[in-house]
């Protein structure tokens, strides 16, 4: 895709983000269904599994208040996962950065003040050095795509999950909606997803429009992984 090209799509990506979720905001105020969950219990339930990735770095001490986890949340709207992990006992071991391309969920979030850091910026066009955090999640991050065709989403979601992945020592998890994928071209896409990590877990149980998907930057890492299967209760 030429440079044109891309810079084109990332406008359009970019007015679908802003006008979707700044309506939302507008509509509902700062709870789960500006950022187009239907419940805070929904929104909940995806935010275990997204951090069933790294938990158990947390429960046995991998990570502390001392030597924090540093996680990279991509999409962090109106900052309700930074929430979470406050509620859930979590946060006081991570240093999290999240990065939000809607100026007004940003704002939101950090009207939250929940002492972590927020940051109205696209992720597309940002720099990083060579792996700065430990883990990074895209929670619904690409959810909404109405200027773009099947096929431009599922370039621009594959572009932005490696570069995700590139800025991770450990590990991403993702959560994509079903939707982006019609039936035949669904396992295509993931499939593609080797290209990037050749350790990968699947989650497509899931109740609602999303499948979980887990990246690895190695196979000690998935050792973690499927100790958190077994204790889902953050």
């Amino acid at each position: 895709m030429s440079t044109d090209n891309n810079s084109g799509l990332h406008q359009r990506y970019l007015q679908d983000q802003t006008s979707h979720y700044s309506s939302r905001l507008a509509e509902f105020g700062s709870i789960a269904q500006a950022d187009s969950w239907t419940s805070k219990e929904m929104s909940t339930f995806y935010y275990k599994k997204a951090t069933a990735m790294f938990k158990d770095y947390i429960n046995y001490n991998v990570f502390n208040s001392e030597n924090k986890l540093k996680l990279l949340d991509i999409g962090s709207g109106n900052g309700f996962y930074a929430e979470y992990l406050k509620e859930s006992k979590l946060l006081e071991s991570i240093n999290y950065t999240g990065i939000e391309i809607n100026p007004k969920s940003c704002e939101a979030a950090q009207a939250k003040n929940l002492a972590v850091n927020f940051i109205n910026d696209d992720f597309a066009q940002m720099k990083f050095g060579f792996k700065p955090f430990h883990f990074g999640t895209m929670i619904g991050t690409f959810a909404i795509f109405d200027s773009l065709s099947s096929s431009e989403a599922q370039a621009y979601i594959f572009t932005n999950i490696q570069k995700a992945f590139n800025c991770c020592e450990y590990g991403l998890a993702l959560l994509i909606s079903k939707f982006l994928l019609d039936d035949g071209s669904i396992q295509k896409f993931f499939s593609s997803l080797t290209q990037i990590s050749s350790n990968i877990n699947f989650d497509t149980s899931l109740f609602g429009n999303y499948i979980a998907v887990y990246l690895y930057q190695n196979r000690h890492s998935t050792e973690f992984y499927n100790l958190s299967k077994n204790n889902m209760g953050v």
